[in-house]
């Protein structure tokens, strides 16, 4: 019985195992269907997409191909555009240059060198020379510019100081902006030396003219602003109310030069070398002068305001009325040099030099004269308010210093007080100083102590001593 109940409950175990079975195969196969119908369903969409994606990635490619193409097709087409326009730019520039060039030698063939034919000529000449150097480019400017030079067609003859003959032809304001005369061996019509030439009025902006030799050139009212100068070498150069601002004249050398009334603001003067020549009236503010040399050169009313001066030397040379305010004059050098009411208000001295200069009713306030010498040089009624640096062995230097005033007056005061009783008592006074407090024909304000205590000290000796002593004082007065 145990037996058949063990059968029974196998049979119905393995029974309900079957029926478990049945049921659970069905709902794993519709799990399997429902994830494959999933993963059609986004390979459905994902397929699409990618071949979106890619179609978009590769017509961006396409588009920046095609872009690249078209840019470098521009720049090929701009390029040659340019090149061609060029060409014909050229083309043109030398057909005006040719085409002068036959106007000029039927001109010349008719009415001689020097066009007297026909009064007209000259204007029509003029007129075609200065249009012509309108349109050349620098190179071909250079190229005429030296034709008419070699022709003799723009110099002129001096017959003597007051008379002139004018070139043929008038270059006044041609334009001969950025050209290159530098000589070059390998010129064909290469000049380094340029003679009796009229460039008056003509424009010269930024042209490079470094290693030239001028000699009986004019440039007088000649815009010459930002050219370059350098190594160049002048005689008789006239340089007349010309514009030479920011100008270089970086170991240049001229002679008998004239530079009144010009403008050489910002100009560059290092190293420059300049005998006799005249600066009267010429605005040099900023300018700098330092290591340069100036032979009897003639400064008058020029202004000079904020220069640099470092090392400068100057022989000779007439500063009346110049204008240094503000200057930096180190190791600057003035020898045998002439200042007449000069303005050197502000200006830094340190280790300059006076020597045997004539220095009268210059103002020196606020100057800075530290180890600046004196020697030998006459200091009459010049200012010297308020300068930093001056000491008494400076001072001492000094030939006289008659109607100056000096920085510490109340101590100079004293000190000459004290120097006249030193003379009135007969003791030694080869320590004496200030010549300016000796002098009996002072009326200064400032000095007026001085005068008083001197008429004192004589009506003293006059009673204590006899008329020879008064006399012998009053020379000892005279000599200083």
């Amino acid at each position: 019985m145990n037996i058949a109940n063990i059968e029974i409950k196998h049979a119905a175990t393995s029974t309900n195992s079957t029926i478990d079975s049945v049921v659970t195969e069905p709902r794993s196969t519709s799990s399997r269907k429902d994830k494959i119908e999933l993963i059609k369903i986004i390979s459905a969409i994902l397929v699409p997409l990618m071949i979106g994606v890619f179609t978009i990635v590769t017509t961006i490619q396409e588009l920046k191909s095609n872009k690249q193409a078209r840019d470098q097709e521009l720049l090929i087409f701009h390029l040659q555009h340019e090149q061609n326009k060029d060409l014909a730019d050229n083309a043109q520039k030398q057909t005006i240059l040719n085409e002068y060039q036959s106007f000029l030698a039927k001109l010349l063939r008719e009415d001689g060198i020097q066009l007297d034919g026909n009064k007209a000529s000259r204007l029509v000449t003029r007129y075609r020379t200065l249009t012509a150097l309108a349109q050349l480019d620098p190179t071909r400017k250079v190229f005429l510019f030296k034709s008419l030079y070699e022709a003799k067609l723009i110099s002129y003859k001096k017959y003597n100081a007051t008379h002139n003959e004018n070139p043929v032809i008038d270059l006044s304001s041609a334009d001969l902006t950025n050209v290159y005369l530098e000589p070059s061996s390998s010129s064909i019509m290469d000049s380094s030396v340029y003679e009796q030439m009229d460039l008056s009025g003509v424009n010269l902006r930024n042209a490079s003219l470094s290693r030239l030799r001028f000699s009986n050139v004019r440039f007088r009212g000649t815009a010459m602003d930002m050219v370059d100068l350098r190594y160049t070498f002048g005689t008789s150069v006239d340089f007349y109310d010309s514009s030479l601002n920011q100008a270089t004249f970086y170991k240049a050398e001229y002679k008998d030069t004239i530079f009144r009334e010009a403008r050489l603001k910002n100009a560059n003067l290092t190293r420059f070398i300049c005998k006799d020549c005249l600066f009267m009236d010429s605005d040099l503010e900023n300018a700098v002068f330092s290591d340069g040399n100036y032979y009897y050169g003639d400064f008058l009313g020029a202004s000079m305001s904020n220069c640099i001066m470092v090392n400068a030397y100057f022989l000779n040379s007439s500063f009346a009325m110049a204008d240094f305010n503000g200057c930096t004059m180190h190791k600057v050098e003035f020898v045998d040099s002439d200042f007449q009411r000069a303005n050197f208000q502000n200006v830094d001295l340190t280790g300059g030099m006076f020597i045997n200069c004539a220095v009268h009713d210059t103002d020196f306030r606020n100057c800075t004269m530290i180890r600046t010498e004196l020697s030998g040089s006459t200091f009459r009624r010049a200012n010297f308010e308020r300068c930093t640096g001056l000491t008494d062995e400076q001072l001492k230097q000094a030939k006289t210093l008659a109607g100056s005033t000096l920085p510490n007056v109340q101590q100079l005061l004293h000190t000459g007080v004290a120097n006249l009783e030193r003379i009135a008592s007969g003791l030694p006074h080869e320590d004496l100083c200030y010549g300016v407090w000796l002098d009996f024909n002072l009326v200064s304000m400032r000095t007026e102590t001085i005068g008083n205590k001197l008429y004192e000290l004589r009506s003293n000796l006059e009673l204590q001593r006899s008329r020879e002593r008064v006399k012998e004082l009053e020379a000892q007065f005279a000599q200083l």
